[in-house]
């Protein structure tokens, strides 16, 4: 094989190379829709926060970094008032009065990494949990 040949083979190579990348790497890329916005749903029972359809009260979450996000809040708890407040981050959703009311807030999580707590403004001493930019 003559060196010319070999070179050639080296490009093809590194071009089939460098093709395979991209194609592996399209699926995070098409993930990473900037204009995608992640819904979180809690639900509010027994004077907790509960991820729906999860048992741990008060749960951490867990965000990306300048992720676009919005917080559905549902009250399960007949005759208490609940919402939703990141107040270092001002955002909150409206207090809900009564069981079956829902309200939603969205925003987009911070660029640095931290922790934040989030609270029901009307109970935050017991109502309470950590919210993580990771």
């Amino acid at each position: 094989m003559t060196i010319r040949a070999k070179n050639r083979a080296l490009v093809a190579g590194s071009i089939m190379a460098v093709i395979a990348l991209a194609a592996s790497l399209l699926p995070m890329i098409a993930a990473s829709d900037p204009y995608a916005v992640r819904e979180i749903r809690i639900v509010v029972r027994g004077m907790a926060f509960y991820v729906d359809g999860g048992t741990e009260p008060n749960p951490a979450i867990t965000v990306r970094r300048g992720e676009k996000v919005r917080v559905r809040l549902r009250n399960e708890d007949p005759g208490m008032r609940h919402d939703f407040a990141i107040k270092a981050w001002t955002v909150a959703t409206k207090i809900l009065d009564d069981r079956g009311e829902e309200d939603a807030v969205s925003f987009r999580a911070p660029r640095q990494r931290g922790s934040q707590a989030y609270q029901c403004t009307p109970h935050a001493k017991i109502m309470s949990g950590v919210i993580r930019v990771e």
